[in-house]
């Protein structure tokens, strides 16, 4: 499920046969075989950030401490069914990482060296991911950037992040199933605790290992 695109280009007829008439050569007509040709998706704010509007890019999600940065080089996404949620949705667990086992998070793998929370979003009655409450929680596991005796070691989103929506291939239906084709495309920004600055480009896949299914029913 991709955000829409922006309307296609289409040159009205008439105009197109009188070109064609004129000069007899079709090198620089538009190629309308397919209509979404040479367009990039278009980001859908799904939560508007407080303060002025980032222009997206295309940059490695990234955290700004005291002009020190740290990445997070890989994301994931998993689904918790909408009957093991307090708001009755089916909800989007988000993580993006640094540090730790390569692949899908397991309970018994390696620790990151820090990793950032995207809560808050949720996908709608027609299946689309939209927000509410968004926030923003990192850990840091290395002392990095949060002291060490902080308990928990974490920062948070100060006011509501921007969270633009690129692209998003979710199985509604498929909760606790292997997605191969899941993928989210989420651009985020904002201000953290600690005064420190988010921003960039998450692309997540999906890890079954992340889904939460409906509770199971005890047998009589």
């Amino acid at each position: 499920m991709t955000p829409p695109l922006s309307t296609p280009l289409r040159w009205p007829l008439i105009a197109l046969m009188a070109g064609l008439l004129a000069c007899g050569d079709t090198a620089d007509s538009p190629d309308t075989s397919d209509p979404d040709a040479g367009e990039e998706p278009v980001g859908v704010d799904i939560s508007t950030g407080e303060g002025a509007r980032v222009e997206p890019t295309e940059t490695t999600p990234t955290l700004v401490v005291e002009e020190e940065s740290y990445t997070f080089s890989r994301a994931y996404f998993g689904l918790t069914h909408a009957d093991a949620t307090e708001s009755g949705r089916t909800e989007l667990y988000i993580e993006a990482v640094e540090g730790g086992d390569e692949g899908c998070p397991t309970e018994d793998g390696a620790s990151p060296e820090r990793n950032m929370l995207v809560q808050g979003v949720y996908l709608d009655e027609e299946g689309e991911p939209a927000a509410e409450d968004a926030q923003l929680i990192i850990f840091d596991y290395m002392g990095d950037f949060v002291p060490p005796e902080a308990n928990p070691p974490l920062l948070r989103s100060e006011g509501t992040p921007q969270l633009t929506l690129f692209e998003a291939e979710v199985c509604e239906s498929c909760v606790g199933e292997a997605q191969p084709e899941g993928f989210l495309k989420l651009f985020v920004a904002g201000d953290t605790t600690e005064g420190g600055v988010v921003r960039g480009m998450i692309e997540a896949t999906h890890c079954e290992s992340l889904d939460v299914g409906p509770p199971t029913l005890p047998t009589l």
